[in-house]
């Protein structure tokens, strides 16, 4: 068994042989996409050396959440069970929920129908209005009204290892 581990390794290392003729972008004189740990200094290391140019695709550069992301944050605040308590959807024209506010994605779903978007709610509409949503890529405030209830509410979300979550979620009645 050992033997045969060892005649493995060995195939391994002498496999690796000269490097293959560059193809794709490298050979046609477009930059070549280089890894992290590549585009480091070593230790001591006086050379310049430029760094890769910022990935255009994802949220991760930018600081800002992607809109699947914005999604996710506003479907959140949208299950959220403090503001359950005050949409009463059970009433007349209340259901299904509406709301309003600047750059809101599609998809958006309170218990189990798509919500709709409208513009320029009355005061006193039955609109959640999102007034404010401030989201870097790892935290997200997003405050909004409810006219129909007078309340006011403030949601605070974190990004961790398991996605984002709702950390705190504030409500108050005017």
């Amino acid at each position: 068994m050992w033997r045969i581990c060892g005649v493995l390794g060995l195939s391994l290392v002498a496999c690796k042989g000269p490097k293959p003729a560059q193809t794709g972008p490298a050979a046609s004189g477009e930059p070549a996409a280089s890894s992290t740990a590549s585009a480091q200094a070593a230790p001591g290391d006086t050379g310049s050396h430029a760094d890769p140019e910022p990935a255009t695709t994802g949220a991760a550069h930018t600081g800002r959440p992607s809109s699947d992301e914005l999604r996710t944050i506003l479907q959140l605040v949208l299950d959220d069970s403090e503001l359950d308590g005050y949409l009463h959807l059970g009433s007349p024209d209340r259901f299904p929920l509406k709301i309003a506010g600047e750059g809101l994605p599609d998809g958006l779903v309170k218990a189990t129908k798509p919500v709709v978007v409208v513009t320029a709610p009355a005061a006193d509409a039955p609109v959640l209005v999102f007034t404010e949503i401030d989201a870097s890529a790892d935290r997200a405030t997003v405050r909004y009204r409810f006219g129909a209830e007078n309340i006011r509410g403030t949601a605070t979300l974190e990004k961790s290892a398991r996605g984002w979550q709702l950390v705190q979620s504030r409500i108050i009645e005017r």
